[in-house]
């Protein structure tokens, strides 16, 4: 394909999304089809016409479309995240899983394949995991940072699901610590000594921090 064919669908494509976006169905599909007609078997061109059986409930026809693209383009993380959502509308779970790890793999902060991954984790009553796979994508958010509003609740529930596990664990280990005291020996020096209740057990900790480089490092951990 030439350079030319190359940019013309991209922009074609790119169009197409924006008239999808604007309400424009009929304007979509027009442009749509003018890029399929130029390349069908182009991975952007396939990507858009499984997300259009995808919005249409066909996540059947979705699935082809996409396998054909990634045997074409196995690098597009856009591919294997819409392959993903393909996978869960056909309730394959262990391919859907595959599917986001590929996401990841090359897009590591991805923040659709991240959330996502932290949905399924709560779907299986992962609680704790989820708490932390939706700290992880909440990371990857840049402060003020305007999100796609098919995202907002998926996010404002993340923000919940990790308060709700810190707010949990906080609560466990006030019932569990027993005593704490703790001496400065030296500037930029902390010992800490603890008694906690594990398991109906109660045991000793000491830990010493150290201030390196305007951050505290544990340099020494002791249990007993």
């Amino acid at each position: 394909m030439s350079a030319n064919d190359e940019a013309l669908i991209k922009g074609l494509v790119q169009q197409a999304e924006r008239a999808q976006a604007a309400g424009q169905r009929e304007e979509a599909k027009r442009l749509l089809a003018r890029a399929e007609a130029v390349a069908p078997q182009h991975p952007l061109v396939l990507n858009a016409l499984a997300i259009d059986h995808l919005q249409a409930g066909n996540p059947a026809r979705a699935r082809e479309l996409l396998d054909i693209a990634i045997r074409i383009d196995t690098q597009n993380p856009s591919l294997w995240l819409n392959l993903a959502t393909a996978l869960r509308a056909l309730d394959e779970s262990d391919a859907e899983d595959d599917a986001l790890r590929r996401v990841l793999r090359l897009d590591p902060r991805n923040l659709f394949a991240l959330l996502r991954q932290a949905e399924r984790l709560e779907r299986r009553g992962k609680q704790r995991a989820a708490a932390r796979a939706y700290q992880t994508a909440l990371q990857t958010i840049p402060p003020q940072a305007r999100l796609p509003g098919i995202l907002r609740d998926t996010v404002t529930h993340a923000i919940e699901c990790v308060r709700r596990n810190d707010a949990a664990l906080s609560e466990h280990i006030e019932s569990s610590v027993r005593s704490v005291r703790a001496t400065e020996p030296t500037d930029g020096v902390a010992e800490l000594c603890a008694t906690v209740e594990v398991h109906g057990r109660v045991r000793a900790i000491a830990f010493r921090l150290e201030e390196q480089h305007g951050r505290w490092r544990c340099t020494r951990l002791q249990l007993g």
